[in-house]
């Protein structure tokens, strides 16, 4: 086989939900009055809550802690996850194909491990996955490969013979920095350009099209 380990971020790649943490940040501003700029969305959406808190702060007068901006951003990303969240085109039938090859399924993901677990639970393939990380959780940034060379040392993989599947632009750089092979998943509010997307070795609308052959 061509690959001995999969690696996959979670919201935007397996599931629709790129869009909840970009809405839950702006919702700070929203809450309190403020109309958000293009520059502010650009700015949240690249980065994760910690980076986002700050620049909220730094940019608008809101009489919070970067905490409280925390509590609320979780808050209501819980409501989606239970709500209004589904599984992408093509992520089911991956993951049970990648299990039923014996190639071990990670989850690289910026989202505490509580909640990613209970939103994969919710949707039925949290037992498709064979180990979970959260850069939250491990104190370590997506902006960084960090997360997915320890995803795949967990799998007992070499790095060379694992491949990433992400729809960031900064965790897709973060992939290419450790020469790690990327797919790319396409989401207008995270891929950020041509900058990023052509760092991918596969570009895909969605994980239905990627080609029968690739794991050969």
């Amino acid at each position: 086989m061509r690959f001995d380990c999969a690696v996959f971020d979670m919201d935007g790649t397996l599931i629709d939900s790129a869009w909840i943490w970009t809405e839950a940040k702006l919702k700070i501003l929203t809450d309190r009055g403020f109309a958000y700029t293009e520059e502010d969305k650009q700015a949240v959406s690249f980065n994760e809550l910690e980076g986002s808190a700050a620049y909220l702060l730094s940019h608008y007068d809101l009489g919070i802690t970067a905490e409280q901006i925390a509590r609320e951003v979780f808050e209501y990303a819980d409501e989606c996850y239970r709500t209004r969240v589904t599984l992408l085109p093509g992520a089911r039938e991956l993951l049970e194909k990648l299990n039923a090859m014996g190639i071990p399924c990670c989850l690289a993901t910026g989202t505490p491990i509580v909640r990613a677990k209970a939103v994969l639970e919710r949707l039925g393939v949290a037992h498709l996955i064979q180990h979970f990380l959260s850069s939250t959780d491990e104190g370590t940034d997506k902006h960084f490969p960090d997360l997915y060379l320890m995803a795949i040392e967990k799998a007992g993989a070499d790095p060379a013979r694992a491949v990433v599947f992400e729809d960031t632009g900064y965790s897709m750089k973060a992939a290419k920095d450790a020469n790690l092979f990327l797919v790319g998943i396409r989401q207008p509010a995270t891929n950020f350009g041509p900058e990023y997307t052509s760092l991918c070795d596969l570009f895909l609308k969605d994980l239905s099209e990627l080609p029968e052959d690739f794991w050969i």
